[in-house]
């Protein structure tokens, strides 16, 4: 929460300084969401396009860019994953992502509430 909603709160008070000071790199940057929310919503996506094609509402080639977004996704990450020779446990641990993601995206409203001075640091000794 404080890690989303922090970068939502510096995207949208920085998104349009930097466009307007021509940071357009910077901007898109800070603009993408994170990944999870990505993976949910090309989920999202290509079941609504398969839903309307089942419906006769949408040509079947319509799904295609939908389903291509949503294998993309594990692509990218395996092929990260692959690239840092990452241990077989981070590969097992992609299991859970899905489950991961859905609730993520079922608890995004909530960023919407996120205050960037209602964060309070955590004592340590």
């Amino acid at each position: 929460m404080r890690w989303e909603g922090g970068k939502l709160h510096l995207a949208r008070t920085h998104v349009p300084k930097l466009l307007a000071g021509g940071h357009l790199d910077a901007a898109i940057e800070l603009a993408i969401p994170p990944l999870g929310y990505l993976a949910a919503s090309a989920g999202a996506l290509t079941v609504s396009a398969i839903v309307l094609f089942w419906l006769d509402g949408l040509d079947s080639w319509a799904v295609v860019p939908a389903a291509f977004a949503l294998g993309a996704i594990p692509a990218y990450v395996f092929v990260g994953l692959a690239a840092a020779k990452a241990p077989r446990s981070a590969y097992a641990a992609l299991a859970h992502a899905p489950v991961f993601v859905v609730r993520k995206a079922l608890r995004a409203h909530r960023l919407l509430r996120f205050r960037p001075d209602s964060w309070v640091r955590t004592e340590r000794r």
